[in-house]
This record gives C-alpha cells, structure tokens and sequence, in this order.
C-alpha cells in the first residue's frame, strides 16, 4: 500500500491507518473484477508529486472536504464516487463493503452499500 501512495501522490505514509472500505467491481461486460481496498490515513510526510508509470493519474490536492464531495459528485463512475461521497459526509448509516455490477462503461448497478442521493 505505503508504494502505490508513494507513487500516485509522492507521500510517505507514516502509519498503515485503518481500512476504510472496499469497493468490488463485477464488469460483466468485460468479464472482470476489480477490487479496491481504501484505507484511511493520518500520518504522512512528503509533498504532493504524483509519478505514476501508467500515466493514470492527472493530479493530485489537498481540498476542503466540502470541495471534495462537490467535485466527487462529478465523477460518473458511481463505484468511484458513491462511496467516498458517502465516507467523507461522515453517513451514520454507511456500509463498509460496496459492490456493484458494471454492465457497460458507464452503467453500473449497485448490489451491496448505500445509495446516494
């Protein structure tokens, strides 16, 4: 874990943190699966700068958490956005395991978490 947030963001991480969700991704259209374990860290040192190999990521920021919901919101993935709008707005009710069916790019049919509204 501690690599791949070295490489996307240039941060060391200083402790492991807690594990905050999972998101698994069943793309039925493509005939795989894709599972993302996102943990929540506190203690880190470095300056953001992102140096990915596969030219992934585009960016990388420290917002306001209000600013990070409104821009997650834009994202039309909702397996990329629906959880983490959910854990940042601090949802009593959220799940900790979201899973959802992909049945084309972009149409994705939630099967276990919360939906957003």
């Amino acid at each position: 874990m501690s690599r791949e947030v070295k490489e996307e963001t240039g941060l060391n991480i200083k402790d492991d943190g807690r594990l905050a969700f999972i998101t698994q991704v069943d793309a039925i259209y493509e005939t795989m699966q894709t599972v993302a374990f996102i943990f929540d860290i506190s203690a880190y040192d470095g300056t953001i700068m992102p140096a990915d190999p596969d030219q992934l990521i585009h960016d990388a920021e420290f917002v306001p958490i209000d600013e990070a919901i409104q821009r997650l919101a834009r994202v039309k993935w909702a397996s990329m956005r629906e959880p983490l709008i959910a854990y940042l707005s601090e949802n009593r009710s959220f799940k900790n395991v979201w899973q959802y069916r992909q049945h084309s790019f972009s149409d994705f049919q939630l099967i276990v978490g919360q939906q957003q509204n």
